[in-house]
This record gives C-alpha cells, sequence and structure tokens, in this order.
C-alpha cells in the first residue's frame, strides 16, 4: 500500500492511501480526511477521484465539525434512545445508595436508570448504563443475524459473538473466527447494521481487505459504499 499526504491550500489534512480495493472512498475521522484508491488506476484516473472526493469532503468537513457527536437527550430524565429500530424511553432516578442500577421494561419500552445521588459525572455514567443494558438485551439478534447472514452468503465456521462499547471500531474478526460488535452499531438503522455484519463475516474468508475480500462483501451486498458513506458521514452521531 502506497500513502501520501496533502496539506497546501486545504482546512483539513488528506492522507491519500493506494490499495488492492474495487473502488474509491472517503472518510473523514478527527479531523483528517482519508482517501483511499483501488491500485489499478492511471494517473489521469487517480486524479480525477482524488479532484472529486476532495471536492466532496469540502462539503462536509462543516457541517461534520458542527454536527453533535451524542444525543444529550439520551442522559436526561425521559429522554428518548432508538436502539434497533426501536423507540425506548429513558428514565433517570436518584439511588440512595452509592451504585448505579438499570433496568429494562421489554414490554414497555423503559429503561430505568438509578443513579448515586452523589455522582461526580452522572452524563458518564448514564452512557455506560445505556450500553451494557442494551448490550445484554441485543446480543441474542446480533447472534441471530450473524448467523443468518453466515448461513446465507458465507458458511464458514463462527466462533463466539460479543457484543460491547467501542469507539475506534464498529467490529472485529479474530483468528479463531470470533466476531466482536460495537454497541454503538445498535444505533443504526437495519442495512447499516448488516454492512457490517456481512464486513466483518467476509473477514471469516478472508482476513484483509484485499480485492478478494471486497468481492465477497460486493457478492452479498452490492451498494455496500453507500452503508460505509453513511457510517462516514452520520456514524459520529451513534453513540450513547
Amino acid at each position: 500500500m502506497e500513502t501520501q499526504y496533502l496539506t497546501a491550500g486545504l482546512p483539513f489534512p488528506v492522507k491519500i492511501s493506494t490499495e488492492p480495493r474495487r473502488s474509491s472512498r472517503v472518510t473523514i475521522r478527527s479531523g483528517e480526511v482519508h482517501i483511499q484508491l483501488p491500485n489499478f488506476l492511471n494517473e489521469i484516473q487517480r486524479e480525477k477521484n482524488i479532484q472529486q472526493l476532495l471536492k466532496w469532503a469540502k462539503r462536509k468537513f462543516n457541517q461534520l465539525e458542527i454536527s453533535p457527536k451524542k444525543q444529550d437527550g439520551f442522559y436526561q430524565n425521559g429522554g428518548e434512545i432508538t436502539v434497533l429500530d426501536e423507540v425506548f424511553k429513558v428514565v433517570i432516578e436518584q439511588n440512595a445508595a452509592n451504585t448505579t442500577l438499570s433496568k429494562l421494561n421489554k414490554r414497555e419500552k423503559i429503561v430505568t436508570i438509578k443513579v448515586a445521588a452523589n455522582a461526580a459525572n452522572q452524563k458518564s455514567i448514564v452512557q455506560k448504563a445505556l450500553s451494557r443494558i442494551f448490550s445484554i438485551y441485543s446480543l441474542s439478534f446480533v447472534e441471530q443475524r450473524l448467523h443468518e447472514l453466515n448461513n446465507q452468503f458465507f458458511k464458514k465456521p463462527l466462533g463466539k459473538i460479543s457484543l460491547r462499547y467501542n469507539h475506534s471500531r464498529w467490529g472485529s474478526c479474530s483468528s479463531n473466527t470470533n466476531i466482536s460488535i460495537s454497541s454503538r452499531l445498535l444505533l443504526a438503522p437495519k442495512e447499516v447494521r448488516d454492512y457490517v455484519f456481512i464486513h466483518e463475516l467476509a473477514h471469516l474468508q478472508e482476513m484483509n481487505h484485499s480485492s478478494r475480500f471486497w468481492n465477497l462483501v460486493a457478492n452479498a451486498m452490492p451498494d455496500y459504499d453507500q452503508k460505509e458513506q453513511w457510517l462516514d458521514t452520520k456514524g459520529l452521531n451513534c453513540d450513547f
């Protein structure tokens, strides 16, 4: 893989990578624009792709800078959170004991979190409680959906499946076929969740991001690029 950096005349740093992939891609993370180009492009095609993607990045950059990373309503009593396309009401109460307690009423779709009255950082405590309780609630769904997609497209041995909070990655697949999914993905639309599931399942066959890997992903989801773009532009708001 070849990598170069651009800075001159731009309001943000740009990293350009040339690698074995089917199509060009641009992502914006932590104030940096990352352009990924297929290695089969000639110089004219390469420059055209870079300019098109930079044009898109310039339009999106300011929007992302002012876009809220988290919806603070999650942390307020009476707020709402959408998990697996279902809306849950968040009830926050004070707990006399110096502990945090959380309970999910599946039928009424209410999650109750009792926070110690002297808690220094209620927002962080509620965040962790929401992630933990919805990870427990959603694990069986994630397991079922991964097995469904694996049986449909890959038919590979699948190890342990886990669901836990991870801010830097949407999912991962280990060499011993264990798949871990970030609880943040529970807040994304169904088709985006399926893309991440398919992406990690494809690693059961190709533990890399080669053209063979992307062919597997495309065979299962031809419009996967659209899902990647959604994660790049709106994924910041998928957080507890």
